[in-house]
């Protein structure tokens, strides 16, 4: 797991734990939203919003390598819906 993602697991006291689902979790005890459906994006909305991300100067700190806004795409097709991390959901391991 890539350091700055254990660094947030072990915060929670969970470092055996990914982080995606670490904060799943706690943004859900919260009763906060879950999805981008939740706050109205609309899938169609997607490319606009990776394509300006892309001039963000807080890309660069994103704990997963952004380097097209074809990567925003997937982090985006996720969040619409609330998957958290679909490889870890695809393999259904939640631990490190």
């Amino acid at each position: 797991m890539d350091k700055k993602l254990k660094i947030v697991s072990e915060c929670f006291g969970q470092s055996n734990v990914h982080a995606a689902i670490v904060v799943d979790e706690y943004v859900r005890k919260l009763g906060l939203p879950r999805s981008l459906e939740e706050v109205g994006v609309k899938p169609d909305m997607h490319e606009t919003i990776a394509k300006l991300s892309m001039h963000d100067f807080m890309l660069k700190t994103n704990p997963r390598p952004i380097n097209s806004y074809l990567d925003v795409m997937t982090i985006l097709k996720d969040a619409q819906t609330g998957i958290v991390g679909r490889s870890l959901t695809q393999n259904g391991s939640s631990s490190l």
